[in-house]
C-alpha cells in the first residue's frame, strides 16, 4: 500500500486507522494514522506502536482487504516512549521512569480475551532514558558455538550516549546468568549501600515492583575484573 498526503482522497476508518479506497488506476493509496502515536514498529504484516494513551498496541495489515486490525493490546495505561520486536510474539517497550517492559502476545490461545490482551513478562529498571531500538548486535557473524540467535537482537541508544543491547537467552543460559546475576550482587560492593535488587526494581506511580525475567549485563561484566 503507498501512503499519500492528498487530503482529498476519500477514506474509511478503522479503530485508530484511516484508510483511504483505490484510485482510478485501482491502486491502493492511503495514510495509517495513529493517534498520539510517539513509536511504530513493523515486523511482516504486524505493526507496533506505542500510544500516550494506551501503552502499546498490535495491528495487522490484512493485504487482501487492504485493511488493518488491532490484533491485541495492554489495557494498563503506560508513558511508552519506545517499542521494538523480539519475536512475532514478544516485543521490548521503555517508558518515561526509565523502565525496560517486556510482553506478549497469545496468539495460540483458545480464549478470546487472552488473544486480545499482552501479557507482561518481564521488567527491568534501567535508570534511563531510552531514545530509539534497533535490530542489530556487535558481531559480524553468528558462531558455531553460540546458542543466542542475532536476529533477535536489539540495540538501544539512551540519552546518556552509550549504546546498549538487548539479547533473548535460552532458557539454560539465563538460569546460569541470574545464579552468576546474584551471587555477584552478594559479593560485590555496591555505592551507597544500595543492594542491587532495589537499584534494579521497577519505580512508577510512587510504587516499586522488583525486577524479573532480565539479566543485569553491567553486573554480569563485572565478573571479569574481580
Amino acid at each position: 500500500m503507498n501512503f499519500v498526503d492528498n487530503s482529498t482522497s476519500h477514506y474509511i476508518a478503522v479503530g485508530t486507522t484511516i484508510v483511504f479506497e483505490y484510485d482510478n488506476d485501482r491502486q491502493p493509496i492511503g495514510r495509517l494514522i495513529l493517534f498520539s502515536c510517539r513509536k511504530v514498529n513493523v515486523k511482516n504484516d504486524f505493526i507496533l506502536f506505542s500510544d500516550e494513551i494506551y501503552s502499546i498496541t498490535v495491528l495487522r495489515y490484512n493485504p487482501s482487504g487492504h485493511t488493518f486490525e488491532e490484533i491485541t493490546t495492554d489495557v494498563s495505561p503506560q508513558p511508552i516512549t519506545g517499542c521494538q520486536f523480539i519475536d512475532d510474539d514478544t516485543f521490548v517497550c521503555t517508558e518515561t521512569h526509565g523502565n525496560l517492559l517486556c510482553y506478549h502476545k497469545d496468539h495460540e490461545s483458545t480464549k478470546e480475551l487472552d488473544r486480545k490482551l499482552l501479557t507482561r513478562l518481564e521488567q527491568y529498571h534501567l535508570a534511563e532514558q531510552i531514545n530509539i531500538f534497533r535490530h542489530g548486535h556487535f558481531v559480524t557473524q553468528q558462531t558455531s558455538q553460540s546458542t543466542i540467535f542475532l536476529a533477535t537482537c536489539s540495540l538501544m541508544a539512551v540519552t546518556s550516549g552509550y549504546i546498549g543491547l538487548v539479547v533473548q537467552l535460552p532458557p539454560s543460559l539465563y538460569r546460569l546468568l541470574a545464579s552468576l546475576e546474584k551471587s555477584l550482587a552478594q559479593h560485590i560492593p555496591n555505592v551507597g549501600q544500595i543492594e542491587h535488587s532495589t537499584w534494579r526494581s521497577i519505580r512508577a506511580d510512587k510504587q516499586s515492583t522488583i525486577s524479573s525475567g532480565f539479566i543485569d549485563g553491567d553486573l554480569i561484566q563485572l565478573y571479569l575484573t574481580y
